[in-house]
């Protein structure tokens, strides 16, 4: 028998079957007859992601100059780390002039660059380590780890530049992913920020 104001596109009821793992049938079969209040669960303000689970952290460095090579920060989700992380935003600067930062995304292993950072979670409440591998260092020229998802460019020596630009342009690192930003002009000043949040993968986000 038919509901009231029942809802008949199914992929709504499925995401929230998914996101909650829940059993048995629709969970949102119709729509309210009265207004009632809710919010977008995908859009938490930054201070509630901590009751989901979500932990935001930061890591930033200036690596230091190597002649006719190109300066680079990694960031990598280990194989075995059980969390998803979202890019929310990486910053790239510099003291030298012009400069271009190249963003790649890739399945690269275990190889991580020279030196090994610390992390820093955003939020005080969160005395979690991040589950994530930050790393800085230099390299020569055509290093690759896997796909160019992106070139950003700064047009002058202390000028900031920020990739995405808007939300649909994270990245997402699954286990074993990795996002490297490396400088296209060798021996400048750099210096690269990244910020992203972290949880644990849900067993029903492990398949399609």
């Amino acid at each position: 028998m038919a509901r009231f104001n029942e809802i008949l596109t199914g992929r709504h009821n499925r995401f929230f079957q998914k996101l909650f793992s829940m059993k048995g049938g629709p969970p949102a079969p119709q729509l309210s007859t009265e207004v009632q209040p809710n919010f977008d669960i995908e859009d938490t303000p930054i201070e509630l992601r901590f009751l989901k689970g979500e932990y935001i952290y930061g890591v930033s460095v200036a690596p230091p100059i190597v002649a006719a090579q190109f300066s680079l920060l990694q960031l990598r989700n280990p194989p075995t780390s059980g969390v998803i992380a979202v890019i929310e935003h990486i910053y790239v600067f510099n003291t030298s002039g012009p400069q271009q930062y190249q963003i790649q995304f890739g399945q690269p292993g275990l190889n991580d660059a020279t030196t090994i950072l610390s992390t820093k979670s955003r939020d005080g409440r969160s005395t979690a380590r991040s589950a994530l591998v930050a790393s800085s260092g230099s390299t020569t020229a055509g290093s690759q780890i896997g796909a160019n998802m992106a070139q950003v460019a700064v047009s002058g020596a202390n000028i900031t530049e920020r990739f995405p630009n808007f939300k649909e342009g994270s990245l997402v690192l699954t286990p074993n992913d990795e996002v490297r930003i490396i400088s296209l002009i060798a021996a400048t000043a750099d210096t690269y920020s990244i910020l992203w949040r972290e949880r644990l993968i849900e067993d029903s986000e492990k398949t399609g």
